[in-house]
């Protein structure tokens, strides 16, 4: 007689690399002594050949492995063999036999089974830049990016967490989640979170569609979409997958120098020097006075000033008296 039962994993369910375990028992239930006692394992791609507590005489990663002679077994004498293997792809189950043949040359004396379901949760995260299509993207303009989360693993993904980070460069606006409005969890410090957006069943996708406004010049601004501490309907963890996505920002710019111009030519001379800690700012108003939101900078020792991260637009440029 023959059994095989799983030692381990306990529950029966093996994540993709996982060690598998089965103890195999022989027993004589007859009443004369064996002294023939082949035994072979039989086990399928989804598991790969590690090592036996009883060395075998035939054996490979793919298998079967045969153990030529495990005898002489005297009446009512067992004899056990524990098989480890590795997990390698899903299965539900992975069949796993194991037959004894006394040599007599016809069929095997006694075969049993025993099955492992094994479990391969993974996911695939891809981000790109929608918005714009072509070119870079001046400071005000929107930045669009699509974000998809696909299961390509085996199991349903329960808890699906979502972190997209992003370039001081952009400015959150919106977002949709299955094409529905649905704003992070949290956001602020370059990051939006969701908590949760599962539950992803197997094959599927879900969309994350993310708005920015662009605020600054960068060369480029990286958004990294990052998926972590994901697990599967058994509580298992799901690796973590990432993707980068990248836009142009440009932004324009407004300086010159103040200086007293002693001839009145609208020419600095050499002679005429430049003006230190004048305030120069852009009227957006045009009230012929600076407001807290009106950018604006103070010249240096040589009288230079630039005012930076400007959208495309004309703009008043005025010195402040007051």
């Amino acid at each position: 007689a023959v059994s095989k039962g799983l030692l381990s994993p306990s529950d029966g369910t093996a994540l993709v690399t996982e060690s598998v375990s089965y103890l195999i028992t022989i027993t004589n239930p007859s009443g004369v002594t064996l002294n023939t006692v082949e035994v072979t394992d039989t086990f399928p791609s989804n598991l790969e050949y590690d090592f036996a507590s009883v060395s075998p005489d035939t054996a490979s990663a793919a298998g079967p492995i045969v153990w030529s002679n495990v005898g002489p077994l005297d009446p009512g004498e067992s004899t056990n063999i524990m098989v480890t293997f590795t997990a390698k792809s899903a299965a539900a189950p992975a069949t796993n036999s194991v037959a004894v043949d006394l040599g007599d040359g016809g069929a095997p004396e006694a075969i049993d089974t025993g099955d492992v379901t094994i479990t391969d949760p993974k996911l695939l995260v891809s981000k790109t830049l929608t918005t714009p299509a072509v070119g870079p993207a001046a400071i005000g303009d929107p930045v669009v990016f699509t974000i998809q989360i696909q299961n390509t693993g085996s199991t349903t993904i329960t808890t699906l967490p979502l972190s997209d980070n992003h370039s001081d460069c952009l400015e959150f606006v919106s977002a949709t989640v299955g094409g529905v409005a649905d704003d992070p969890d949290s956001s602020g410090g370059g990051v939006l979170l969701w908590n949760n957006l599962g539950p992803l069943t197997t094959s599927s996708t879900i969309t994350v569609v993310a708005t920015f406004h662009a605020v600054g010049a960068c060369n480029p601004a990286n958004n990294l979409a990052l998926v972590d501490s994901a697990a599967d309907v058994n509580g298992d963890p799901v690796p973590s997958s990432q993707d980068n996505a990248t836009v142009v920002t440009q932004a324009a710019s407004i300086g010159n120098l103040v200086w007293r111009d002693l001839d009145g030519d609208g020419v600095k001379d050499a002679s005429e020097v430049g003006l230190e800690g004048v305030i120069v700012y852009l009227d957006l108003n045009n009230n012929n006075s600076r407001d807290a939101n009106e950018p604006f900078d103070t010249t240096d020792a040589s009288g230079a000033y630039q005012i930076n991260d400007l959208a495309p637009a004309v703009y008043e440029v005025r010195v402040d008296t007051d």
